[in-house]
């Protein structure tokens, strides 16, 4: 089967940096995902002062007092960032388009921050063609994930490389966790379980949960839900 990537993110699988109001019944003990609304990704809106709101919310002070870098090391990783999103290798807040541009951020400006991952996001041939005319009219960004997608080659997947499959709803160039809705319990009523990183182990169970979700089977927010292959990155 052949894939499509949309970019990279950094994510961090320290249990503490689980925002509190995340659903954790029925999941398992580690919790993988790219929606940062679940947990923060690396970078994200807390990396950047002029778009940090809530600057005492607890996990976003928990991350500054471990990043080990001075303020002048911050600012260039600010300018690195926005060198990155001018040349549109950038999907703002959190979405590199390169892998190569992944790793030095994370090597150069995530010091202290522990248990780091960089992980691929992909879709289906099938998916991306459903996603990228859905959010073709919807698309006002610059640089998105929509651009990354509609440039990119198709490829054949390493197993080894497999986390699973992470279930999660699409608007305006954020993802929305099936978490939210505490969705994991109805996947389990209809047989689908999740793997030991809170995601669906294999393409088809994943194709099935959005069958489900795209026929009301299970009630879910109105957005577009897709099964995004999240793959790891050596």
């Amino acid at each position: 089967m052949k894939y499509y990537n949309g970019g990279f993110i950094i994510i961090s699988y320290e249990k503490e940096l689980i925002y509190q109001t995340c659903i954790s019944e029925g999941l398992s003990s580690i919790i993988l995902t790219i929606s940062n609304s679940v947990r923060p990704t690396f970078p994200d809106y807390w990396f950047f002062p002029w778009s940090n709101t809530n600057e005492n919310e607890s996990i976003t002070k928990l991350i500054n007092s471990r990043l080990k870098i001075s303020k002048e090391e911050h600012e260039q990783a600010q300018c690195f960032l926005d060198t990155l999103i001018q040349e549109k290798r950038f999907s703002w807040p959190n979405v590199f388009r390169n892998l190569e541009d992944a790793r030095f951020f994370k090597q150069n400006y995530l010091k202290g921050i522990e248990d780091l991952e960089i992980v691929s996001l992909n879709l289906s041939e099938e998916y991306r063609a459903d996603f990228l005319l859905n959010e073709r009219e919807e698309n006002d960004f610059d640089c998105s994930i929509y651009h990354f997608m509609e440039d990119a080659l198709p490829f054949c997947i390493n197993n080894d490389e497999m986390l699973g499959f992470d279930i999660c709803g699409y608007s305006n160039n954020n993802f929305y966790s099936f978490i939210h809705n505490n969705l994991q319990t109805d996947f389990r009523k209809y047989g689908k379980n999740l793997n030991e990183l809170s995601l669906i182990a294999n393409y088809d169970d994943a194709q099935y949960v959005i069958h489900l979700i795209d026929n009301q089977k299970i009630e879910a927010e109105e957005i577009l839900w897709y099964p995004w292959l999240l793959l790891k990155c050596a």
